[in-house]
């Protein structure tokens, strides 16, 4: 019983990144960066290993559309 009140939680890791990466965004030489921008800033920065693979899939697509049309 004491186990279950007394044990550790378990960390948000997910979370913690964003916040790690929010916080190297919005710094004090940022100070006039808007709500708007922050919030993409951070968006971009979390999610650029994805958007990094969908820019390199759809090069892809297109260079092998580009291919199969000229057959």
């Amino acid at each position: 019983m004491a186990q279950d009140v007394l044990s550790i939680p378990a960390t948000s890791t997910p979370s913690e990144r964003v916040f790690s990466k929010a916080g190297n965004i919005i710094d004090s030489r940022r100070s006039q960066l808007s709500f708007k921008n922050a919030n993409t800033l951070i968006f971009l920065a979390y999610n650029q290993k994805l958007l990094t693979w969908e820019v390199s899939y759809l090069r892809i697509e297109r260079k092998r559309i580009a291919y199969f049309s000229l057959l």
